[in-house]
């Protein structure tokens, strides 16, 4: 098993999320590439495209 993994397994899900280790759940595909998803722990608004192929927070910060 990678480190990586094994820290996440230790780490709760917020902690994770916190980090910027989001699991994304119903991707959805749009027509120009990108991907949109929403994370299963925090339910925060993630955005993936083929250029970076990571998932990124996609919503208003600081609210």
């Amino acid at each position: 098993m990678r480190p990586e993994a094994t820290a996440m397994t230790e780490q709760s899900p917020r902690i994770a999320c916190a980090d910027g280790d989001h699991r994304p759940h119903r991707i959805e595909d749009d027509e120009s590439g990108v991907q949109r998803a929403v994370c299963r722990a925090c339910g925060c608004t993630l955005v993936r495209t083929l250029a970076t192929r990571r998932w990124y927070y996609s919503g208003v910060l600081g609210d």
